[in-house]
């Protein structure tokens, strides 16, 4: 089961295009991260993907009774109601029974770790439980699309880490997951695929793995010694390596997945007192692409 993104464009009033002419095809079980500098699109796809917009040109097609979960980055709360009300009256939505919605209501709000507030006021909660709240609403009814825009905003690391776990389950169940996050070092733990969106254009749309590997392909090898590095040993790691940065301590750049004994077995007799190596993630590999990137 797949949905695809086919030359999907948004044009405003002011003549301006939000996006344009991306296509993709969103697989089932796949976590897919989409990323992009603020005014990149990002928002725009996600509300054309939920309906909240209309194309200006392009579509999206998608399997018939798909049910979808959408977590906006603005309050979208009953106020008068509790959290447990809120997550519930979500479910009811749905369609669900009332037996139903109680019960995956309760493991909505746990997922999302509310139930010990689950009876207060949302008006009541701090900022990180009402968006939470909203997390859990999207989520209750197990749909098969979830879009989610920002949720880890206002979170503490424990609740985003437990709400990210919660979004791979669900992938792994079968649902289709997008989530929009600048918390990158957290969605690269999590993610399967990475979207980036530049200037409202669609710039890659690949498995982690292999933007990593296009994006991010050099790694740093730091090597503290004591003793002297022979000219003879130092001319052979040259040949070995990218490039050696400085002598003493020894830092090279290499390819990703380089073997560290490699560059050990090259350093003579020397006594080597610390090593450290530095892989870069997808945060490293979004700013170094951001630096010839412009957003919006």
């Amino acid at each position: 089961m797949q949905i695809e993104i086919n030359d999907l464009g948004k044009r405003y009033g002011n003549g301006k295009w939000a996006l344009r002419g991306v296509s993709a095809t969103l697989r089932a079980g796949s976590f897919v991260a989409l990323i992009g500098a603020n005014g990149a699109g990002k928002t725009t796809l996600i509300h054309l993907l939920c309906g909240l917009l209309d194309p200006s040109e392009g579509g999206v097609a998608a399997p018939p009774g798909l049910r979808l979960g959408w977590c906006s980055q603005q309050a979208v709360i009953d106020w008068y109601l509790s959290a447990y009300d809120n997550v519930l009256l979500g479910a009811r939505f749905a369609g669900l029974g009332a037996k139903a919605s109680r019960a995956l209501s309760e493991r909505a709000l746990a997922a999302v770790q509310l139930l010990d507030v689950a009876h207060r006021p949302v008006d009541e909660l701090s900022g990180g439980q009402q968006q939470r709240v909203q997390i859990a609403r999207a989520m209750v009814h197990e749909p098969d699309l979830l879009l989610l825009d920002e949720p880890t905003t206002g979170l503490d690391p424990q609740a985003a880490e437990a709400l990210l776990e919660a979004l791979r389950a669900r992938a792994r169940a079968g649902a289709f997951v997008l989530v929009s996050s600048h918390d990158l070092t957290l969605l690269e733990r999590y993610c399967d695929e990475v979207l980036l969106l530049a200037d409202g254009q669609l710039l890659a749309f690949e498995p982690r793995a292999a933007f990593l590997e296009r994006f991010a392909s050099e790694e740093i090898i730091r090597v503290a010694y004591r003793g002297a590095l022979a000219p003879a040993d130092l001319a052979r790691i040259r040949v070995r390596v990218l490039r050696v940065t400085t002598e003493s301590p020894l830092e090279v750049v290499v390819r990703r997945g380089f073997p560290v004994m490699e560059v050990l077995s090259l350093m003579g007799g020397v006594t080597v007192t610390d090593l450290e190596r530095q892989v870069p993630g997808l945060r490293e590999a979004y700013l170094k692409l951001a630096q010839g990137v412009p957003g919006e």
